[in-house]
């Protein structure tokens, strides 16, 4: 058909430009119909309210902004600047490079949440506060941590690590080591977890001066035995120093007491006693 301007009482009709002005608006008739006067797949814009101001596709508002400036997304009725809605509500920051950010700014400071690489990063005032790297690792105060958590700081009275509990009753907070294994189920004499204590030798090279560790003997429902022992290095070389078993009997210089407390020594003096 030929392009022409069509008028009647409450439209007006491009004919051709598939474009059509409509007095009377809503979402399945907006103001402006980007689709002309086909009906069924309204796409356009209009007012659904006093200072509203609506875009349609589908007979549905899509994006909102309200009288004061609030955009909804998914919602006609936002109640922040930006308020987005949906069943599975996700949005992507796409970068056509290696790394994307979202920055968060008040008078203040500024956040960024970072994209870079294979990382996810975090920084604050300028500064990275925190990484998960690609293998799941976190590290707060370095880029490379060595292990599941590292909290890394060249401040004298850091990094410290506070485990506080408000509850009420007598339960205060708790350092957990658990160890599972595929069933769940462990073995018997199967480690339980470990304090070790590290520091840089005079090679630059990281070492193992001591260390704090619980095994469980026996790991048989309604009868289980837990142990602990210390260790220190000497000369280069980890050694035990003290045992506590399931018992309660105290082991120095032997990993198997006999007796509430049993020291053994190859020296002549074993025990000193001093007032």
């Amino acid at each position: 058909s030929l392009n022409r301007l069509q008028f009647d009482t409450n439209h007006i009709t491009v004919t051709g430009y598939n474009l059509k002005f409509d007095s009377i608006q809503y979402a399945y008739s907006p103001a402006i119909n980007l689709r002309g006067a086909e009906g069924g797949d309204e796409v356009g814009i209009y007012s659904p309210a006093t200072n509203k101001f609506s875009i349609v596709t589908d007979r549905t508002d899509r994006l909102v902004v309200d009288a004061v400036g609030n955009v909804g997304i998914g919602t006609a009725t936002p109640t922040e600047l930006l308020h987005l809605r949906g069943a599975a509500a996700t949005q992507i920051i796409e970068s056509v490079t290696n790394e994307s950010s979202l920055k968060l700014k008040n008078t203040s400071t500024e956040c960024i949440l970072k994209a870079s690489n294979a990382d996810f990063v975090t920084m604050l005032g300028g500064s990275e506060r925190m990484r998960i790297t690609s293998a799941g690792d976190v590290g707060i105060g370095t880029v490379a941590p060595n292990g599941a958590l590292e909290v890394h700081s060249s401040v004298i009275a850091e990094p410290v690590a506070v485990i506080n509990s408000d509850y009420a009753g007598t339960q205060a907070g708790q350092l957990l080591f658990r160890h599972g294994r595929t069933a769940n189920a462990l073995s018997n004499n199967d480690s339980l977890g470990s304090i070790m204590f590290q520091g840089f030798a005079s090679n630059g090279g990281l070492q193992n001066f001591a260390s704090i560790q619980s095994y469980a003997p026996d790991v048989t429902a309604g009868s289980v035995d837990g142990a602990i022992y210390f260790t220190t290095y000497v000369d280069g070389t980890t050694a035990e120093r003290m045992r506590i078993h399931s018992n309660g009997y105290v082991g120095i210089g032997t990993d198997s007491p006999g007796d509430k407390l049993t020291i053994e020594g190859s020296g002549a003096q074993v025990l000193s006693i001093y007032s």
